[in-house]
């Protein structure tokens, strides 16, 4: 009985170490931001730099977005002559048509847009993107997915920065075209807020490393050639080629000030999925590149950084291993040490600082905003056991990218509830309903022997339960709506 409260009681302290490193990571970020550092460079002022850019527009069963993005990425304001334009389409439903006439109509309008069709997606989106590099016209390659909206300005504000010949890749801002649709997409924009005002900015002022989002953002030709290209031995080739252009001495910057809006999942059940690739994709990366960004000349501070940012999804799997130890430790009367308590509490402000800070600096009514902080928390932990099985998952499982829905929502908010792009439940649920209750009664134990740990319970009762209902209920709504549709033909 004692050799298993040790190993319970180890447990408990590797898991409060590393949710701990997590959240102190987010301190240090933030202390970086609000240090106010300037950027490590500017553009000129007045510049004539008007390189010849390809614009490409990665493509896979997007009908509802397909028309819009194409059409802004047309609208931008660059001389006609230097601007190229590939649509890399590997749809295999209507899209492509749909894409093909679009093609079609601007090249009549004199644009310089080609449609790049592939009907086997070997590598995905890396297999796309290097697919059509060796047919870009452009010095430079300019990224946008399906759900972005580039500014007509766009291009004219990010270019000057390439004045520098070893800056590499240059990255704008993510806006948020929905987050006012519904609950799921507000939480959503509070988190991804906190890491492309907070997180991305930091790590570019001070020189540590930070990956291109994977759209919005502009890149030297010559750097992704000279580094590799992209690769498909990820589901994040976006990450991945950041940190090799890192470790090989480039140079990238993130520009805040310039912004890119986009739509973000209104499904938890697309959240997952989408978190679900990320997840992977992240640990893949660190798996690949671990042992070579030791090995490289970068200072110890930018290694650590480095590592754990690529690490940052190993959260989740801690945090399940924390709740499933809660239960016995609870039914011992477990009290944990003053100074894990300590730790706990110090980096525990770590999440709500970041968040908070981000609507702050990036907001006028930031108040409203941070009131989803809550449903945040829950999110977070409720797609715990979604993020571990993808992470336990990335060294057996042959990559698959599952795209992420879009539906336009911006315009036409009832295209949610008639699209075929709606996704449905998969096994995972039974998990995460099964941690619901198995936290509940945890829950009830705390209550009577270890108080300490009611407020992780009670996040774990209430996160599972309301993202697993919630796919049912979205779950549902697809199904009725199918049956519908087959009835109806």
């Amino acid at each position: 009985m004692d050799a298993i409260i040790a190993i319970l009681n180890f447990l408990y302290a590797f898991s409060i170490v590393g949710l701990s490193i997590y959240g102190l990571q987010s301190i240090v970020l933030t202390i970086l931001f609000l240090s106010r550092r300037q950027p490590p460079f500017y553009p000129p002022a007045t510049t004539k730099f008007l390189p010849t850019i390809t614009v490409q527009i990665p493509l896979f069963n997007e009908r509802y977005v397909a028309e819009r993005i194409i059409d802004s990425v047309c609208a931008l304001d660059y001389p006609a002559d230097k601007l190229h334009i590939q649509v890399l389409d590997d749809s295999d439903d209507a899209t492509q048509i749909q894409v093909q006439t679009l093609v079609a109509f601007h090249r009549k309008r004199g644009v310089d847009i080609e449609h790049i069709h592939r009907t086997d997606r070997s590598g995905y989106k890396a297999g796309a993107l290097a697919a059509a590099l060796p047919r870009a016209k452009g010095e430079f390659i300019a990224i946008f997915d399906a759900d972005f909206i580039p500014a007509p300005g766009f291009l004219r504000k990010m270019v000057p920065y390439f004045h520098n010949p070893r800056l590499g890749m240059a990255q704008a801002r993510w806006g948020h075209l929905n987050a006012g649709y519904n609950w799921i997409t507000g939480t959503q924009a509070l988190m991804l807020d906190g890491h492309v005002i907070i997180e991305q900015t930091a790590r570019c002022y001070f020189n540590l490393p930070f990956g291109f989002n994977g759209t919005a953002g502009i890149w030297r030709r010559a750097c992704i050639e000279d580094c590799g290209g992209w690769q498909s031995h990820t589901l994040s080739e976006d990450l991945d080629l950041s940190y090799r252009v890192f470790m090989k001495g480039w140079q990238m910057i993130y520009v805040p000030e310039v912004m890119a809006q986009a739509e973000v999942p209104p499904q938890i059940l697309a959240f997952k999925q989408q978190q679900f690739r990320w997840a992977r994709g992240s640990i893949q990366v660190l798996l690949k590149l671990f042992v070579p960004l030791w090995r490289t000349r970068l200072s110890l501070a930018q290694k650590i950084s480095g590592t754990v940012h690529l690490a940052s999804y190993l959260m989740y799997p801690v945090m399940i291993l924390l709740l499933l130890i809660s239960l016995p430790l609870a039914l011992t009367h477990y009290l944990p040490s003053p100074a894990l308590t300590l730790m706990a509490s110090i980096a525990g402000f770590g999440p709500p600082l970041i968040y908070c800070v981000a609507q702050v600096a990036g907001y006028r009514d930031w108040h409203k905003r941070i009131a989803f902080f809550p449903l945040l928390l829950l999110m977070a932990m409720g797609t715990a056991f979604n993020n571990t099985i993808a992470i336990l998952g990335t060294p057996y499982s042959k990559n698959v990218f599952s795209r992420t829905p879009k539906f336009m929502l911006d315009t036409r908010p009832d295209q949610l509830q008639q699209s075929d792009y709606r996704l449905s439940i998969d096994w995972k649920i039974f998990g995460e309903m099964s941690l619901a209750l198995y936290s509940a009664f945890a829950l009830y134990i705390a209550i009577i022997n270890a108080p300490s740990m009611i407020p992780f319970l009670v996040l774990g009762t209430l996160g599972f339960t309301i993202v697993s209902l919630q796919s049912i209920w979205e779950s549902l709504i697809t199904s009725r709506r199918r049956h519908i549709a087959e009835a109806e033909n």
